[in-house]
C-alpha cells in the first residue's frame, strides 16, 4: 500500500486574490481585496496505488522550517458524516448518545456553536481542507444526473499540501461517494482510499495504512466516514452492547421499522440510503418521534465505532502527543422544518450546526459558546503546530481558545450554494442569523436565535446589529464570487465512472442540484 514519494513537477508561481474578510458594519472590508504571491503555486505529488491515488498538489511555502520532527505533533482530523450537533449529550442531548466524545470534548475545547460551510459533503470537506467558502471554490456535490465534475483549481493550498510541504507525512481513509479524490481533497497524499462503504471497512484500511508509517515521522491523517448518514442501521448488539433499541421500540410497526427490518441484514443496506428516507409528505409524529430515536442509537454506534478507531490510534501513535479535531460535515433534517427528511437543502440551524472539538498539546479545556465556522479550522490546525496560515482561509480560532479570549470580529457563514433552483446563505453572529434566499438577495429573512433557539422563527422586526450582519452577507458573496472568477475550478466530463454514478444513486444523489440531493 505505500511507496516513496515520487519527484514532485514544478509549477509557475500565481498570483492568489484574496478577498478580505474583515470590514466594519458597512460591509466594505469584506469586499477588499489584497493580493498574495505565494513563491511557488502549488506542485504534484508522487501517488503509491494507481486506483486510489490521483495527482496532487502542494503549495510550496516556508514552512519546511518550522521546527524538527521532534517538537511536530501528529494531527487526527476526524469527519463523521451527517451529525448534528444536538444529537450529542455533549451538545445538551439528554440522551447519554456519545459517551465516547463526550469524553474526548471534556479534554479539549468544544465550540458549541459552530457552522458547516454547506449541507452537502464534498463543498463542506473542500471548504474543511481549504479554509474557503463553496462559493469561492466552487466544488458542489455530484450526481447522477451530473454531465461534469468540478475539481479544485491547482492554485488553491490545501491542508493536505501544506502539511505535506512542511515534512508530515499525510494518509487520508474516507467513504466511497462524494469525496472523490480528483476534486482536490487528496491533494498533498502519500496514501488515500475513498472507497469504504462502513466505518469498520474504513478502520480496517487505516489501521494497515497507519501501522505502517514511521512512529518518529510527523503524521497528518485523515478519517472520513458515512456514519451516521441514512439509511440508520445501528446494530442489535455489537461489542457487547445494546444500540438498536435503545431509544426506539424494536417491535414496532411502522413505516422505519420495517424498513430497518428489511435492510439490517442486507449485506449492500450501507448503500441504499436513497430509498431509506424516501417519504412523501410529512411524518406522523410517532414516526417522527421513532425516526429520530434510530436515528440517535445510529449516532450512539457510531461513538462507540470512534472509541476502537482510538484504541488503534493509540496502538501505532503516540496519542498524547497528537492534536485531534473531529467535526462534522453537515446535519440532518427529521422531519422538524415542514416534514423534510435528510439533507436536501437550505442552511438551517438542524443542517448547518455541527460539532466542533479541538484537543491535544497545548489545547486546555474550555467551551466556546461564539458562532464559528468549519473554514478556521484550517488556519488553526497550522497555527497550533507552528505552520503559517494558508493565504485565503478564515482566521484561526486560537484567539478564542485562551485563557483570555478575544472576538474574532468574523460571523460564521454556511452557503447552500449550488441549487439549481434555490440557494441560500447566512451569516450568524451572536445569536443573529440572516439568510439570503439566491444570490440576488431578492429574500432576505431573520433569525433570533435568543428568541427561538431552533431557528425556525422568522421575526419582521430587524435589530440594527442585523442590519449589519446583512450588509456582511452580502459583501462575503461578492467576495467569494469574485475569488471564483480569479482562481475557479476546472471542470471535466463525468466520464463512464458507473462504480461513481452507482454509489452515489445509492447514496440518493440522484438530483441535479441540492434541491434533490441528500
Amino acid at each position: 500500500m505505500r511507496s516513496a514519494r515520487a519527484l514532485r513537477r514544478p509549477w509557475c508561481a500565481i498570483a492568489l486574490v484574496v478577498l478580505a474578510a474583515c470590514g466594519g458594519e458597512d460591509g466594505g472590508g469584506e469586499g477588499g481585496r489584497a493580493v498574495v504571491t505565494p513563491d511557488v503555486a502549488p506542485q504534484a505529488t508522487g501517488t503509491n496505488d494507481a486506483a486510489d491515488r490521483a495527482p496532487g498538489a502542494n503549495a510550496r511555502t516556508d514552512a519546511e522550517s518550522a521546527g524538527s520532527g521532534a517538537d511536530r505533533p501528529d494531527v487526527l482530523l476526524i469527519s463523521l458524516d451527517t451529525l448534528r450537533a444536538d444529537a450529542l449529550s455533549c451538545y445538551g442531548n439528554p440522551r447519554d448518545t456519545t459517551p465516547f466524545i463526550d469524553a474526548l470534548a471534556a479534554r479539549g475545547v468544544r465550540f458549541s456553536n459552530c457552522y458547516a460551510p454547506s449541507p452537502h459533503t464534498a463543498p463542506s470537506h473542500m471548504s474543511l481542507f481549504t479554509g474557503l467558502l463553496p462559493l469561492a471554490h466552487g466544488i458542489p456535490n455530484a450526481s447522477t444526473s451530473s454531465t461534469s465534475t468540478s475539481n479544485l483549481n491547482e492554485g488553491i493550498p490545501t491542508l493536505g499540501s501544506v502539511f505535506s510541504d512542511a515534512g508530515w507525512r499525510v494518509v487520508m481513509v474516507g467513504g466511497r461517494g462524494q469525496l472523490r479524490p480528483a476534486m482536490g481533497i487528496a491533494l498533498g497524499s502519500d496514501f488515500h482510499h475513498f472507497k469504504s462503504t462502513t466505518f469498520l471497512d474504513g478502520l480496517e484500511v487505516f489501521d494497515e495504512v497507519v501501522a505502517t508509517e514511521d512512529p518518529n515521522e510527523p503524521l497528518f491523517a485523515f478519517f472520513h466516514t458515512y456514519e451516521p448518514h441514512a439509511p440508520y442501521l445501528p446494530p442489535r448488539e455489537f461489542d457487547g452492547h445494546v444500540f438498536r433499541g435503545r431509544y426506539t421500540d424494536p417491535d414496532a410497526k411502522g413505516l422505519f421499522a420495517s424498513r430497518y427490518r428489511a435492510l439490517i441484514d442486507d449485506p449492500n443496506a450501507a448503500e441504499k440510503a436513497g430509498v431509506f428516507l424516501d417519504v412523501k409528505g410529512p411524518l406522523a409524529e410517532d414516526e417522527a418521534e421513532y425516526l429520530r430515536g434510530l436515528y440517535e442509537e445510529n449516532v450512539a454506534y457510531t461513538d462507540h465505532l470512534l472509541g476502537r478507531l482510538f484504541e488503534l490510534w493509540a496502538r501505532h501513535r503516540d496519542i498524547e502527543r497528537t492534536l485531534i479535531v473531529l467535526v462534522s460535515d453537515h446535519g440532518e433534517q427529521l422531519g422538524e422544518r415542514n416534514g423534510a427528511l435528510g439533507h436536501r437543502s437550505g442552511v438551517w440551524q438542524e443542517l448547518a450546526s455541527v460539532p466542533l472539538i479541538v484537543t491535544g498539546p497545548g489545547v486546555e479545556p474550555r467551551v466556546v459558546d461564539d458562532p464559528v465556522g468549519l473554514t478556521s479550522v484550517p488556519a488553526t490546525l497550522l497555527e497550533l503546530v507552528g505552520l503559517p496560515p494558508l493565504p485565503v482561509a478564515q482566521p484561526s480560532l486560537l484567539p478564542l481558545m485562551g485563557p483570555s479570549p478575544s472576538d474574532l470580529g468574523v460571523p460564521a457563514f454556511t452557503q447552500d450554494a449550488f441549487g439549481r433552483k434555490r440557494s441560500f446563505s447566512a451569516a450568524i453572529a451572536g445569536l443573529q442569523t440572516i439568510v439570503f434566499e439566491r444570490e440576488e438577495q431578492r429574500r432576505a429573512e431573520h433569525f433570533d436565535l435568543a428568541r427561538d433557539p431552533s431557528g425556525r422563527t422568522r421575526f419582521e422586526d430587524v435589530p440594527p446589529e442585523a442590519v449589519a450582519l446583512r450588509k456582511r452577507l452580502a459583501a462575503r458573496m461578492l467576495a467569494d464570487r469574485a475569488f471564483a472568477q480569479e482562481l475557479p475550478p476546472s471542470v471535466r466530463a463525468m466520464g463512464d465512472d458507473d462504480d461513481l454514478q452507482k454509489r452515489l444513486a445509492e447514496l440518493g444523489y440522484t438530483g441535479g442540484d441540492g434541491e434533490d440531493d441528500r
